[in-house]
C-alpha cells in the first residue's frame, strides 16, 4: 500500500487504470488495495484487487483529497496520514479510536457509539489507532505537513493458520498489514497491542494496517482462521514512536523448516498429558488425526478435529514443564516437535492391580464399598455404553462401544473425594499407575 503527501495528490501508480474526477458521481469507485497498494476501478461496493486478488472491503471512498478512509490499524502522523486538524466520522462498523490523549472513544454506528468527532489535532509522530470492525473517515480542515506513505510487498506475504508464532523466529520482525484469508477467530499479540475478533464475516475486523511486531513478540492466531501477513518494504528509519516507527526487520537466521518428517512425534488419544512426564517439554505443531473433540493447555483452547467446522492444526504450541495438555472427546492428535527443551520420564501402569467397575456411583478414597484408591488411572471401556462423569477432574461424555463413544481416557488423576459416575449398561476397567 502506498500513500502520498498532500503535495503528491495528483500522482498515480503505474498500474492504476483510469481515474474518477473530483466532481464525478463516484461510480465506478476508485479503491486502493491494502495489500499491494494498487488502485482499482470497482463497479460495486466490494470486489477483488485485479493485481493481487485481495478483497476490497471499503464501501465508501473519500470525497476529496483532503479525506482519508481508515480501517482498523495504527496510523503514524507524518507517515500514514498528514499532520493537521481534521473531523472524524464513522463510516461502518463499531470499534475504538484513540490517539495520545487527543481522542479516546467507543466509535461507530451502533446505539451508544460516538459517530463523529470534530477538530481532532494530529501532531507529527503521534499514533492514531483504530480498532474493531470499524472504518472511519478523516476530513482535514487544515494540513500542517504531508505524509511519506508506506509501500507493502505482496510478493513477501506469508499465510498463517491457527497457532502461536514468534516474531524473529517464525516470521521476520517488522511492520505488516494483516488481512483475513478465510474463517473466523481471534488475533492476539501483547507486544503489538493487538487483540481482535478477526475473520471474513462482516461483523469482524478483516484487516489491520501497519502492525509493528518487534523481535520476540508472540503472535497468537486462534479459531478456524487463516490470515495473510504482508510486510512493509523497509526504506530507512522513520519517526521515534516505538509502537509505529519502522524498525530494522530481523531475519530469523534460518531457512523455513519442514517438520512433516520430524522424528520426535507423539500420537495422543483422549487423556491428560503432563509435559516432562508424558510428553517432552518444548515447542510442537499439533495435527488432528481422527475424530473430533477439544484440545486445551496454557497456550491452546480449541475445538479440534477433522470435521468441517473444527480446527485441524495448530502451529508452534509451547509446552512448559509440568503444563498439562488435555485431549477430550473421541479425538486423536499428533504432536510434531520443532524443539525439545527437556525429555519426559513416562509412566508405568499395573494391569495386575486393575479394577472393574459396572454402572454406579463411586468415590476416590480407601478401597471398600463403592470406593477406589486415590491416584492416577487409565480408564478403558470393557463392555456396553453409557455416560461417564466426574467432578474432579472435570469429566463428562459418552463412553463405551457405541459409535462416537470414547473408549479410553489416559492419565486421569483422581484426588481424595472425587466422585465418579457411570450410567447405562457400561462397564469399565481402571488401571492404576505404578507409584513408589
Amino acid at each position: 500500500m502506498s500513500f502520498w503527501g498532500w503535495e503528491g495528490k495528483d500522482k498515480e501508480r503505474p498500474e492504476y487504470q483510469g481515474q474518477a474526477g473530483q466532481g464525478s458521481a463516484r461510480e465506478p469507485k476508485v479503491i486502493e488495495c491494502s495489500g499491494c497498494g494498487a488502485k482499482n476501478l470497482v463497479a460495486h461496493s466490494v470486489g477483488k484487487c485485479e493485481f493481487c486478488g485481495l478483497l476490497l472491503n471499503y464501501e465508501v471512498e473519500a470525497e476529496s483529497a483532503y479525506a482519508h478512509i481508515l480501517p482498523a490499524g495504527f496510523y503514524t502522523v507524518g507517515i500514514d496520514i498528514p499532520a493537521g486538524t481534521c473531523n472524524v466520522t464513522a463510516v461502518s462498523g463499531t470499534g475504538y479510536v484513540s490517539s495520545s490523549g487527543a481522542i479516546s472513544e467507543a466509535f461507530g454506528l451502533e446505539d451508544g457509539d460516538v459517530c463523529s468527532f470534530d477538530g481532532l489535532k494530529l501532531r507529527r509522530n503521534t499514533c492514531l489507532e483504530v480498532s474493531g470492525a470499524l472504518t472511519i473517515e478523516l476530513v482535514f480542515l487544515s494540513i500542517d505537513e504531508g505524509f511519506s506513505g508506506r509501500t507493502y510487498d505482496m510478493s513477501g506475504a506469508i499465510d498463517l493458520s491457527t497457532g502461536t508464532y514468534d516474531a524473529g523466529t517464525d516470521f521476520e520482525a517488522g511492520i505488516y498489514n494483516i488481512a483475513a484469508v478465510s474463517g473466523s477467530g481471534h488475533l492476539y499479540c501483547r507486544e503489538a497491542d493487538v487483540s481482535e475478533l478477526f475473520g471474513v464475516p462482516n461483523d469482524e475486523a478483516h484487516e489491520i494496517r501497519n502492525v509493528n511486531f518487534p523481535k520476540g513478540a508472540e503472535f497468537s492466531v486462534a479459531g478456524k482462521l487463516t490470515i495473510k501477513l504482508i510486510p512493509e518494504e523497509f526504506q530507512g528509519p522513520t519517526g521515534s514512536d516505538a509502537k509505529t516507527a519502522a524498525p530494522q526487520t530481523q531475519s530469523s537466521g534460518r531457512e523455513e523448516e519442514d517438520f512433516s518428517n520430524a522424528t520426535d512425534v507423539h500420537t495422543l488419544s483422549t487423556g491428560f498429558y503432563t509435559a516432562g512426564i508424558d510428553i517432552p517439554v518444548g515447542k510442537c505443531d499439533v495435527t488432528a488425526i481422527s475424530g473430533t473433540g477439544y484440545v486445551c493447555s496454557s497456550g491452546i483452547g480449541e475445538s479440534f478435529g477433522i470435521g468441517n467446522s473444527d480446527v485441524s492444526s495448530f502451529k508452534g504450541l509451547k509446552l512448559w514443564k509440568s503444563a498439562c495438555l488435555e485431549v477430550s472427546g473421541a479425538l486423536t492428535i499428533q504432536l510434531s516437535y520443532r524443539s525439545i527443551d527437556e525429555g519426559f520420564s513416562g509412566r508405568t501402569y499395573d494391569m495386575s492391580g486393575a479394577i472393574t467397575l459396572p454402572a454406579g456411583n463411586y468415590k476416590a478414597g480407601r478401597l471398600f464399598g463403592k470406593r477406589f484408591k486415590v491416584g492416577v488411572y487409565t480408564i478403558v471401556a470393557v463392555s456396553g455404553s453409557g455416560y461417564l462423569s466426574c467432578d474432579d477432574p472435570d469429566l463428562g461424555g459418552s463412553f463405551g462401544f457405541d459409535d462416537g463413544d470414547v473408549r479410553e481416557i489416559k492419565n486421569v488423576n483422581f484426588p481424595k473425594g472425587a466422585k465418579l459416575s457411570l450410567s447405562g449398561d457400561l462397564t469399565i476397567k481402571m488401571i492404576p499407575e505404578v507409584t513408589g
